[in-house]
């Protein structure tokens, strides 16, 4: 997902001399401009780099890509995991529902660590088994 930087591409545009009027002529109109200055709403990319030409600037030092949230709870969950934190892990792949997954890599992922949390559960509960039947004592 993309997010445009409408502060930094209003001060590359009064740093280059341009008014809004100046820089979406014969380009978009000045409201599209106010726009991605004000709310960060980003143009069609033939718009978006139509302004970055006439403000020589490259399209990556106004736009940045931000993971979508599926992506940052699968980061979470990869690291939790990888910690032995699966108690937490646990609460953050709840968060995830399986109809959200469009990718292949996602899919296997998302099952991996469904995989890993139940392997862990299975033995949580068989150490508690022995530990209360009193064999883990005779060890």
């Amino acid at each position: 997902m993309m997010k445009i930087l409408g502060e930094n591409f209003k001060r590359i545009r009064k740093s280059k001399g341009f008014t809004q009027a100046d820089l979406a002529h014969g380009i978009c109109t000045q409201a599209t401009v106010s726009l991605v200055e004000r709310r960060n709403q980003v143009p069609s990319t033939k718009i978006l780099m139509q302004l970055c030409q006439r403000l020589e600037v490259s399209v990556d030092k106004i736009i940045v890509q931000e993971e979508d949230q599926l992506h940052v709870l699968m980061r979470k969950l990869q690291d939790l995991a990888n910690d032995d934190e699966f108690e937490q892990a646990h609460h953050i792949i709840q968060q995830i529902h399986s109809n959200e997954l469009a990718e292949p890599e996602d899919f296997k992922r998302y099952y991996y660590y469904q995989g890993r949390l139940a392997y862990y559960y299975k033995i949580v509960r068989m150490m508690h088994s022995f530990s209360s039947t009193g064999l883990m004592n005779n060890m």
